[in-house]
């Protein structure tokens, strides 16, 4: 039988968000500049390759991010996948009041995407900088795509994962172990 949105409805949002946590999934920032010119960076755990051809990432925000507003005003985003060693990374660009413009990315390693120029973190495991494709909302997100313009490995290391509330490590294919 399958599910009516009636159904849906009725799940409290603990239980979904507590079973959501189940699904592990990948760490990584998004750095970008708004049309006016200020530099917003965040955490993001919903990064995927949408397309290989094209070239296509995707990742969502809540609709009330100041960052949302920035990727769609500037046009431009870097991504840097984590590497397992950096949490304190990720949680800096998590944090509520986080640390504005280039003073949030101060003692991180860095240097600029080759196309955009915006920041990626040289110790991840790989980046991806983008030109934005299109924003639509899903649900209290938006989805963010954007056309991969340069991407590369960065640092051979264990990808930084986020799964049941606990931040975990890919340490070989298939055998995640949480620290």
């Amino acid at each position: 039988m399958p599910l009516s949105s009636r159904t849906l409805l009725g799940i409290p949002k603990t239980n979904l968000r507590g079973t959501s946590w189940a699904i592990p999934s990948g760490v990584s920032i998004v750095s970008t500049i708004s049309a006016d010119g200020d530099l917003y960076t965040v955490t993001v755990s919903s990064l995927t390759t949408a397309s290989l051809e094209p070239p296509l990432v995707v990742f969502y925000l809540k609709r009330v991010s100041r960052s949302l507003h920035a990727v769609r005003d500037g046009g431009e985003f870097a991504v840097t996948v984590l590497a397992a060693h950096q949490d304190s990374v990720a949680l800096r660009f998590s944090a509520p009041g986080l640390p504005r413009g280039s003073q949030g990315w101060k003692g991180i390693p860095l240097r600029p995407a080759p196309v955009t120029g915006l920041l990626i973190a040289v110790e991840g495991v790989a980046y991806f900088d983008c030109c934005l494709v299109s924003c639509f909302e899903v649900g209290d997100h938006q989805s963010i795509l954007g056309r991969m313009l340069s991407c590369d490995g960065l640092e051979p290391s264990a990808s930084f994962l986020h799964g049941n509330s606990e931040f975990t490590m890919f340490r070989d294919a298939g055998s995640p172990t949480v620290d």
